[in-house]
């Protein structure tokens, strides 16, 4: 992947450990009002050995191929202990129960985060992309929103299988550097649409390792 900075980009080889049981222990939701975004969270708490994180967002309509995510990562990296975080907007508690039965069932732990529509409903409409939807946005909220007893995250797009294992990307080297991502073709006219300078690389969102300590 490559490491993307503000002002450079290095790509690495793939890499390759990171692992350890998890103990459940669940918490009351609470509410908090970050700079950006409301929300609430509930799940297990924080005091326990941590093995790889994944970030997921996800509306309601999202739900089905979410499970097929959750489910992939679990079945493709046998032995892995995984935390999985769900950014969610308008997910009902029938389809979140369904993907966190999912994720404890096989013995790793599962987190909620809540966001308040409000908190997104004067974000740009990215006129022409229809599958664009406000969810999209939760991601660049992750810092804000994820708690702080560890330093990066794997954040993957909810509708995607994972058919390999994840520790070469989770070890990837990131000191110095926001996140690590693959550079995309560019698409035509996306400099000048989402307003950043022709030298910088496009790189594909649905998959990257971010440094939360950048």
């Amino acid at each position: 992947p490559g490491l993307y900075t503000q002002k450079q980009t290095v790509i690495f080889p793939k890499i390759i450990t990171f692992g350890s049981e998890c103990k459940t222990e669940r918490k009351p939701s609470r509410s908090v009002r970050s700079p950006g975004l409301a929300f609430c969270t509930s799940g297990p708490s924080n005091d326990f050995l941590r093995g790889m994180e994944i970030m997921l967002n996800i509306d309601d309509g999202y739900t089905q191929q979410c499970a097929a995510t959750i489910q992939s990562i679990i079945r493709n990296n046998p032995g892995e202990t995984f935390h999985f975080h769900l950014v969610s907007l308008g997910l009902t508690p029938e389809n979140e129960a369904i993907l966190r039965a999912i994720a404890e069932r096989a013995g790793h732990s599962f987190e909620v985060y809540r966001v308040d529509p409000a908190s997104v409903e004067n974000l740009p409409n990215l006129q022409g992309h229809r599958y664009i939807s406000a969810a999209t946005y939760l991601r660049l909220s992750m810092a804000e929103l994820l708690p702080q007893p560890f330093d990066k995250v794997i954040y993957l797009d909810c509708d995607l299988l994972v058919l390999a294992p994840l520790k070469p990307l989770w070890n990837t080297p990131l000191e110095g550097y926001a996140l690590a991502a693959v550079e995309d073709a560019p698409e035509p006219g996306s400099q000048h649409r989402l307003g950043y300078p022709e030298e910088f690389p496009y790189f594909n969102a649905g998959v990257m390792l971010v440094n939360l300590k950048y």
